[in-house]
């Protein structure tokens, strides 16, 4: 569960640092 959450952060971050 924590990794999911971890890389869903890390997708964010870079989708939104486009």
């Amino acid at each position: 569960m924590e990794e999911d959450f971890e890389r869903a952060v890390e997708d964010g971050l870079r989708l939104s640092k486009r």
